[in-house]
């Protein structure tokens, strides 16, 4: 029987189907006539039959193996077990006053057999025996024996039962974490969770409560009830319906209540419990920040229910991961509103710079013709082709026709400039060393009166470039003139090209003043002009180098630049080497 019992106990896993086996096996190998296991529950209240086996024909004294409740005491004989923890031996029945009025039938042999876990009783072996049956101290002994090997099976039943609670507690906190993952709005998150709770808690109705601070008002919502109960309706309130409940919540600490009936802090509630069938009620807290949002609920009406630390703590684990789900759904929304708001913005910029690059755009255009034809005109006063100028006019006109250069440059560059950034024109093969030389040719008579000193450097048999000629031509043009107007005196200018990998690197270096380290980043923004009297009094609208980079980048160049202040700047540029070789037209 030793090696029967002990085999059960490794390999079962169940409660009850320990017990039952442990029960079979004892009336099995000793013929007894009832054998009873009973094990202690609800913190030492109740008697619960586990396990139970007879040879009776008749009617058994306990009708089915199945778990069988009572409140301790009822049982004359078992009741002095479980209060002492003792072995409890009737050889005569008949002669026992408490057992006979306890038990009309009574069995004239009887042992009750304490199961002790480290000397605290969780459980009892009660056998029965035919009237010729005596426990003699080896059979007690024995009974002994195989209630420590249940005591020790039942000790592996609850840890496996606790580590498969654990998981199903973490799995049910990973389905509330990965819920709002998976994109699942606040409400499905709260049904999915209390359904997890069901399975947990064993509660016959699970609940949120929605709380409303400001307000002081609540609404029971995502009711869930186990089968045979009635799902009822929402229910809603003020604090004053739910006073002690709510404030208790309000300081984000759980509330619960063993007994409905009697407990003296729902006075206001009690018959709203009473009306649901409500025995046992546990409420804890859902915060977000630190005010109240509401709280999960959870209430046992078949019979009272004792909360164990280990309920409060996994609700109190799920309340945290519904506050999480919170927390990113306030900051979710947040971020959605604030891109709504900014795609918004986005979209008048956009309409707003496509207004600008319109009207700058027309206004260019118009302005073309009158200029070209005041050009003419002042070109034609300049060389006295309309009449010889006295001296004291021909400064005047000078000073017109070089404004009016500059103004006719300034139209050219808006209007290659939003050339350049919807549509430019086709790249073509451009010999980037003859259009250094012209520029640079072209450069000198500035260069002399600046009394500068210009060097070109370029590598022989230079590949062309891909690019629009007339754009390269601007991009030079603007270098070479911003190199030029912020140059001093005696300074030196360079044009350097050379041959790099699959590109050509082109450099326009000056010693002149240099710019502020702190503004190298904003020079190729479109208009914008360097801080300082230094710079401004040069003029100009800050278009050119803006120019320079928006048509490099058009056909996939690049620019940088470096500069030290007093020791000049150096301008890069990067442009890809044309694959087509047959060179464009230079425009006339």
């Amino acid at each position: 029987m030793l090696a029967d019992v002990s085999h059960i106990v490794a390999t079962t896993l169940n409660t009850n189907a320990l017990l039952q086996d442990v029960a079979e096996s004892i009336r099995h190998h000793f013929g007894y006539r009832t054998v009873g296991l009973f094990t202690l529950d609800n913190a030492g209240q109740t008697l619960a039959l586990r396990g139970y086996s007879s040879t009776s024909s008749g009617p058994p004294k306990l009708p089915t193996p199945e778990v069988c409740r009572q409140p301790i005491g009822q049982d004359a004989f078992i009741n002095p077990a479980v209060h002492c923890g003792t072995q409890r031996r009737l050889c005569d029945a008949t002669s026992e006053d408490s057992y006979l009025s306890a038990n009309q039938s009574a069995a004239h042999t009887e042992v009750c057999v304490p199961i002790l876990d480290i000397g605290r009783l969780i459980g009892v072996i009660e056998v029965e025996g035919d009237p010729q049956v005596d426990f003699d101290p080896g059979a007690l002994s024995l009974l002994e024996t195989i209630a420590d090997i249940v005591s020790i099976g039942l000790r592996s039943v609850r840890l496996h039962e606790k580590s498969q609670r654990r998981s199903q507690e973490l799995a049910l906190l990973s389905r509330v974490s990965g819920g709002f993952e998976a994109g699942l709005n606040l409400d499905t998150l709260i049904d999915s969770t209390l359904d997890g709770l069901h399975e947990l808690v064993n509660a016959d109705r699970t609940y949120f409560i929605t709380v409303d601070p400001d307000n002081r008002t609540w609404q029971r919502t995502h009711i869930h009830v186990a089968p045979g109960y009635e799902l009822g309706s929402e229910e809603a309130g003020t604090f004053d319906d739910m006073p002690v409940e709510l404030e208790r919540l309000m300081t984000g600490k759980p509330f619960a209540v063993f007994d409905t009936t009697f407990d003296l802090r729902i006075d206001k509630t009690r018959e709203m419990y009473q009306s649901h069938g409500t025995q046992s009620v546990l409420l804890v807290p859902v915060q977000f920040g630190k005010r109240l949002h509401g709280a999960i609920g959870c209430d046992y009406c078949r019979e009272k229910h004792a909360w164990s630390p280990e309920e409060i703590r996994l609700l109190e684990g799920t309340a945290h991961q519904l506050e999480l789900a919170l927390d990113n759904l306030h900051l979710f929304e947040e971020v959605r509103l604030r891109a709504d708001e900014l795609a918004t913005t986005l979209a008048r910029l956009e309409e707003l710079d496509r207004l600008k690059d319109e009207f700058i755009q027309n206004v260019s255009h118009e302005l073309r013709s009158p200029l070209a034809i005041i050009q003419g005109y002042v070109e034609m006063l300049e060389s006295g082709g309309l009449g010889e100028l006295r001296p004291e006019q021909q400064k005047p006109v000078s000073i017109i026709a070089r404004r009016v250069r500059m103004l006719g440059d300034l139209v050219k560059d808006v209007t290659l400039i939003l050339e350049a950034e919807v549509s430019p024109p086709e790249p073509e093969s451009v010999a980037l060393g003859e259009l250094i030389h012209t520029a640079v040719e072209d450069f000198q008579l500035a260069v002399q009166q600046a009394e500068l000193t210009l060097r070109v450097e370029i590598t022989p048999e230079l590949p062309p470039v891909s690019i629009s000629y007339t754009y390269m031509r601007r991009v030079l043009d603007n270098l070479l003139g911003n190199a030029i107007k912020f140059t001093p005196t005696g300074g030196t200018i360079t044009v350097q090209a050379k041959e790099k990998g699959n590109q050509i690197v082109l450099k326009v270096s000056d010693t002149g003043r240099g710019i502020p380290s702190d503004q190298l980043e904003r020079i190729f923004e479109r208009f914008y002009q360097v801080d300082g009297s230094i710079w401004r009094r040069y003029g100009g609208m800050g278009l050119g180098l803006a120019l320079v980079k928006e048509i490099v980048e058009a056909y996939g160049g690049q620019v940088t630049v470096e500069s030290r202040l007093g020791l000049g700047s150096t301008f890069s540029i990067l442009l890809p080497i044309a694959t087509d070789t047959s060179l464009g037209d230079e425009p006339h």
